[in-house]
């Protein structure tokens, strides 16, 4: 599979793919960052998702999740280094 970055047409096709995925998988909320992202949470708004949101950056994403994790809840993180996903490591506790 190419990297998401390697070609500007391909990123909307296959965040937009996760979106859908996502949506027949079952997810119950899915929360996407950054301009590109867009399409991942809009394909799965289509496709049925009981919830999909996106942010603009991380922290704002971090915000909203805080306010709706509850213990036992299970998440996916998935990006880059180039989008500082590195930093959810000072969001979630231990």
């Amino acid at each position: 599979m190419f990297p998401l970055r390697s070609n500007r047409t391909r990123p909307k096709i296959t965040i937009f793919q996760i979106g859908l995925y996502a949506a027949v998988k079952g997810v119950d909320l899915l929360v996407t960052i950054g301009s590109e992202a867009e399409h991942c949470a809009q394909a799965a708004s289509d496709a049925g998702i009981a919830a999909a949101v996106c942010f603009k950056d991380n922290e704002e994403a971090f915000q909203f999740l805080a306010g709706e994790l509850v213990f036992g809840d299970v998440v996916l993180f998935k990006g880059s280094r180039s989008e500082s996903l590195r930093l959810t490591q000072s969001f979630l506790p231990a």
